[in-house]
């Protein structure tokens, strides 16, 4: 009688703990979304401004603390809508660079996103690029993001060339990323030289 007692015990404990499990997998992502809807209706608010070019000095300000939060969902959102920026009052190449060598994968991968939005603006920030793609070499998608970008700069990335490369010997599945961003700046090297 005492041993079917305790595996009943036992039963509804491993349940117990089971369910909790289950709760904390698959329902923590909606939970959190449902907690942050504010944040992110007010994120989407920006955003439509920033779109609009109506975003005053306050979201600006706003977008960069969200950049910050503690929240990785935010703080990616917040990246993606700085990128889109291009506000002659507000930084925000030296606010996304920041980010691109900060200790979460997916922030970083927001921010150099976010950089290549930027286009030629991003060129301040060309050393931080080349720290972030030669960061964490097995996080091959930031590095091949950071490689475009510092393809698109052309000539004026010649300075990245050896860390391109170095990028290119590590990487057998992405080399061809590598050698067209190493292209696009000898490419137009090449046409500096010429005029």
């Amino acid at each position: 009688m005492k041993k079917r007692k305790l595996s009943v015990v036992i039963a509804i404990g491993c349940l117990s703990v089971l369910s909790a499990l289950f709760a904390v997998l698959f329902l923590q992502y909606p939970l959190e979304r449902f907690l942050l809807q504010d944040d992110f209706a007010r994120l989407d608010s920006i955003e439509q401004a920033v779109e609009q070019g109506t975003a005053t000095r306050d979201d600006l300000s706003e977008l960069e603390q969200r950049a910050g939060s503690s929240n990785r969902y935010i703080q990616n959102n917040a990246l993606r809508v700085i990128g889109r920026i291009k506000a002659p009052d507000f930084d925000e190449v030296e606010i996304l660079s920041r980010y691109l060598l900060d200790s979460e994968h997916v922030i970083r991968r927001s921010a150099i996103l976010a950089m290549k939005d930027q286009g030629s603006d991003a060129l301040v920030a060309i050393d931080d690029i080349r720290a972030c793609m030669l960061h964490d070499p097995s996080q091959v998608d930031v590095a091949v993001f950071a490689a475009q970008v510092l393809g698109s700069f052309g000539a004026d990335a010649e300075p990245a060339l050896d860390d391109l490369r170095e990028a290119r010997s590590r990487d057998e599945v992405f080399r061809d990323m590598y050698d067209r961003a190493i292209k696009q700046i000898e490419d137009d090297l090449e046409k500096r030289e010429s005029n």
